[in-house]
């Protein structure tokens, strides 16, 4: 049996890739799925690009969605043939209309190998207060195999923040698989000081959790009268250890709650890999994020690597090409020992003067003898100037050490929020430009997609220490959920990035493109 919270070494991962670049017919996969939770007063959904047939050309993949009841108990399923160059949205609430469903699995098949059991799909869970986005993150396995690959490692839950004030408090989203838990196996939970010391440790009972395929929205004020007060996410790093599940994968749905109503804002976990040791060659690190100038932007980063020790490093990237000039904001040790570092980006900028901010890279240099840990993960989080929830984006800096495959075309996509009640921002740039000198523009295509095909096209140049805005679709479309694809032939590297803000509560969310 494995945890859940379970990993395969970094290592491991970039030895499948090669195999998958160098035999593309062994150990195929024909499956990929996803599960979806039921959250209180939100209306889940999920919606995707069919990149099955616009990046591969595959024609003949079906969708098998599939709700389960309260007590673990399949209800009947309903398939869609996915085959045509658009986008598919289905409101899984309104699609099912049954108060008993406590979540759903999506299942896509197809006789050709899609070669990721996960699948491209971006989860929303839509309120009267916000609308939540996360791309898919839990399901359950597809044979033995994998089983065995990825319950390698038995790890705890981390990188979501921790916040307990009069106004918000943080939840968790647990799911279970095919079986339910056993008696013996607890979710357990704890609260760890800036000197890294266990200060609050609470367990719930495995009962609660015990009928198969169900998810439980766990709000963590309501679930333990001695919860400790936190004003800020900087205060403690929560972990949660959760039960031995057979044939299931996945991270916890996590994130922070309004305690007046129903808003939430939230993203899917990550491994705590503080008690394995796994290091690329090479120490250092990076990335290079988009900078919002309509919001706040924030990058939070939990004690939760392989230990380490050396030197974080932000810099501003600002002006226009083909003078952007690159301004250190700070410099400080680092030591994974407990220490949570939170670094308002937009302050930071403010106190050296700076304007037309395009974009900043979040550096980090290993000083103690050994390569920089392969997971370096943190939170980037956006927000509204108004008051509300942020969005949490869940990331981890980038190596030299991971081969860039050749390929005719680089693509990446994602999904962005089109409703008149929201501000939506979706940006481009190249997330290793912060490990980049050269400044030369690249040619990329972006393509807007709704409901019906394809909407706009336009080409834009990027530069490496530059972000765009991508608006182009602004007017075209009714639909809730629109996709944008970004494709080069001259390189790769470049990410693509959402949030989204209520015009009225500020409460925002976001995420990464695939």
């Amino acid at each position: 049996m494995s945890h859940i919270g379970s990993m395969k070494a970094f290592k491991e991962v970039l030895k499948d890739q090669a195999k998958y670049h160098q035999s593309p017919n062994v150990n195929t996969v024909h499956r990929s799925s996803l599960l979806i939770p039921v959250i209180p007063d939100h209306d889940a959904s999920i919606s995707f690009l069919n990149h099955f047939l616009i990046k591969r050309g595959y024609k003949n993949v079906s969708l098998k969605v599939t709700p389960y009841g309260k007590n673990g108990s399949p209800l009947p399923s309903n398939t869609y043939v996915i085959n045509e160059p658009r986008v598919y949205s289905l409101n899984l609430s309104s699609e099912f209309n049954n108060s008993e469903v406590s979540s759903y699995q999506a299942e896509f098949f197809c006789a050709e190998n899609l070669f990721i059991p996960f699948p491209a799909v971006m989860v929303n869970h839509s309120g009267a207060q916000g609308v939540n986005i996360c791309h898919s993150y839990n399901r359950v396995l597809n044979d033995l195999t994998e089983f065995s690959k990825v319950s390698a490692i038995s790890v705890k839950e981390s990188s979501f923040e921790f916040v307990n004030n009069s106004l918000y408090s943080t939840f968790v989203v647990f799911h279970t698989g095919l079986q339910g838990i056993t008696p013996k196996d607890n979710l357990e939970f704890e609260l760890l000081d800036q000197s890294g010391d266990v200060v609050w440790n609470r367990s719930l009972d495995a009962m609660l959790f015990n009928s198969p395929m169900t998810s439980y929205f766990i709000n963590l004020h309501a679930a333990f009268d001695d919860l400790p007060v936190a004003e800020h996410k900087a205060q403690y790093t929560v972990k949660v250890k959760q039960p031995e599940q057979f044939m299931f994968y996945g991270r916890l749905l996590a994130g922070i709650a309004a305690k007046e109503n129903s808003a939430i804002s939230a993203n899917h976990s990550y491994y705590d890999s503080s008690a394995s040791e796994e290091y690329f060659d090479g120490v250092q690190v990076f990335r290079t994020y988009p900078y919002s100038q309509d919001g706040s932007n924030t990058i939070v980063l939990y004690p939760i690597s392989s230990h380490t020790s050396g030197i974080v490093r932000l810099v501003a990237n600002h002006g226009s090409f083909p003078n952007v000039e690159s301004t250190l904001l700070l410099e400080e040790d680092y030591n994974s020992s407990g220490k949570v570092i939170y670094l308002s980006v937009d302050q930071l900028v403010s106190l050296k003067g700076l304007d037309n901010v395009k974009t900043f890279s979040l550096l980090y240099d290993a000083t103690d003898g050994k390569g920089a840990p392969t997971r370096l993960n943190h939170q980037l989080c956006y927000g509204s100037n108004k008051e509300g929830l942020s969005s949490s984006i869940n990331v981890s800096l980038h190596s030299l050490d991971v081969p860039v495959y050749e390929k005719k075309i680089y693509v990446s996509w994602i999904q962005a929020l089109n409703d008149p009640d929201y501000d939506t921002y979706t940006s481009i740039c190249f997330s290793d430009a912060g490990n980049q000198s050269a400044f030369e523009q690249s040619d990329l295509r972006i393509s807007y997609f709704d409901s019906t095909g394809l909407l706009l096209e336009q080409f834009i140049k990027l530069s490496p220490l530059d972000s765009v805005l991508l608006e182009g679709a602004k007017g075209l479309s009714r639909d809730k959920y629109l996709w944008i694809t970004a494709e080069s032939s001259d390189r790769g590297g470049f990410d693509l990035y959402t949030y989204h803000c209520h015009k009225v509560t500020g409460h925002c969310s976001g995420e990464h493109g695939f």
